[in-house]
């Protein structure tokens, strides 16, 4: 069959921060108790830490980097800090600097949390390779569905469609709607039977169009491929 005739999309999503919302009133009041904390202890861990959190909240990221900072030469082993630091960075879009921390906490203590969001970072800078590396750390091993998402994106962009459908299929069971709704997984399946149909192997390509379509009856992409093959198979 032409090579050239296949119809491929892959699309492309929002990558997730877990940035806090602000809820003004409430914050600026916590805000208030923590700077008050720290004028009887200005090396207070408890309060620096409450202080970085509500400017995080109340989307203050360079006073936060402030606090985060003084928590690190305060107890400069805590890999925690290096990794607030970083998704600090991040929301920032520094993301050269959020690398380095990222990678510091985890050579300090390897956590699901830097991974996370190390993998974020490299997503950003669209930089699918290191963002899988760094994802796939903890992908089979948790039921965090954004972080899934972003995995399974890596992978399409990447081109490696069975990796992307098995971790599509677990966000099937933990958030249906949401993953079908993303339409990452429908995408799998097409680019899948591209891939399985430009190497003749027509049959499995059947499968995957039908599995395409099945999740989006809509999806005339996949429709669009699925006819081709039929059309082929029935002159063969």
């Amino acid at each position: 069959m032409n090579q050239n005739i296949w119809q491929t999309h892959v699309l492309k999503i929002i990558h997730h921060f877990n940035c806090l919302k602000d809820n003004s009133i409430k914050n600026q009041v916590y805000l208030k108790l923590g700077q008050d904390k720290l004028k009887d202890d200005v090396n207070d861990q408890k309060a620096n830490y409450e202080l970085a959190i509500q400017y995080m909240s109340l989307n203050n990221f360079d006073e936060a980097l402030v606090f985060w900072r003084c928590l690190i030469d305060l107890d400069p082993i805590n890999e925690e800090f290096y990794a607030r630091m970083g998704t600090t960075y991040n929301l920032l879009n520094c993301y050269n600097e959020a690398e380095k921390y990222f990678l510091k906490s985890i050579s300090i203590s390897p956590s699901e949390y830097a991974y996370k969001h190390l993998g974020i970072c490299y997503a950003k800078l669209n930089n699918y390779e290191k963002a899988y590396d760094s994802l796939k750390n903890i992908a089979y091993n948790c039921n965090d569905f954004k972080m899934l998402a972003d995995f399974a994106f890596c992978r399409n962009e990447l081109k490696k469609f069975d990796e992307s459908i098995l971790i599509l299929k677990k966000c099937l069971k933990i958030n249906r709607n949401e993953t079908i709704s993303s339409g990452m997984l429908e995408i799998a399946y097409n680019e899948k039977g591209v891939v399985l149909a430009k190497k003749n192997k027509l049959q499995q390509s059947v499968i995957m169009f039908k599995s395409a379509i099945a999740i989006n009856s809509n999806f005339d992409l996949a429709k669009s491929n699925l006819s081709k093959i039929k059309k082929f198979l029935l002159h063969t």
